[in-house]
């Protein structure tokens, strides 16, 4: 039985040239930091991990249905930290914001709708936020701090989310590859299954 490594996202391509400027300045930074390249840029909805392939099928029609119940919303982009801590960074990331709460009961929704397809239980909470880059070790420490706290509060933009994706993801030595295997339209937005690019 072939195993599949999958999660569930959002894209944010319209923001992607505005990520790529802010970004500009942090890249300078020194160390061995591990930038997530620009087209892999998501917010995880839910991390589904190595999956039987024959499960696939059950997934699709379980997150056809969930999209079909909530409406297109927005999402903003904005305010930037490190987990867990600025003086201890080991993930950059920038937060997404919706004031409607859609995106927090979408991804409430979906993760019980995994669940009961028999992948665990998140334990830590839902807090929406993009990964930028993962860091081992920082050079200028204080530098990276500084820079941060300069844009603890910029805001990246807006984007109008109209779908979310199950991506599956294979690594290889030059970092993860992710494939786009369906794309499941909100309510009111295009029609199901996969769009043509």
């Amino acid at each position: 039985m072939a195993i599949i490594r999958l999660f569930i996202a959002l894209k944010v391509e319209e923001l992607q040239p505005k990520i790529a400027q802010f970004l500009e300045e942090l890249k300078m930074l020194k160390g061995k930091i591990s930038w997530v390249p620009l087209e892999n840029v998501h917010l995880t909805l839910k991390f589904l991990g190595e999956t039987e392939e024959s499960k696939v099928a059950r997934i699709i029609k379980t997150l056809k249905s969930t999209a079909k119940s909530y409406p297109p919303f927005k999402v903003t982009l904005k305010e930037t930290g490190s987990f867990p801590s600025l003086n201890n960074p080991k993930v950059l990331w920038i937060g997404v914001k919706d004031e409607t709460e859609t995106l927090i009961n979408l991804a409430k929704e979906i993760e019980n709708k995994m669940v009961s397809l028999d992948y665990p239980l998140e334990k830590r909470g839902f807090k929406p936020h993009i990964t930028l880059a993962r860091i081992k070790f920082l050079s200028e420490p204080n530098k990276f701090k500084t820079l941060l706290e300069k844009y603890l509060q910029i805001n990246i933009g807006e984007q109008q989310i109209k779908y979310f994706s199950l991506m599956k993801s294979t690594l290889k030595p030059s970092g993860a590859v992710y494939e786009e295997l369906e794309r499941f339209y909100l309510k009111g937005g295009k029609k199901d299954g996969l769009a043509e690019f």
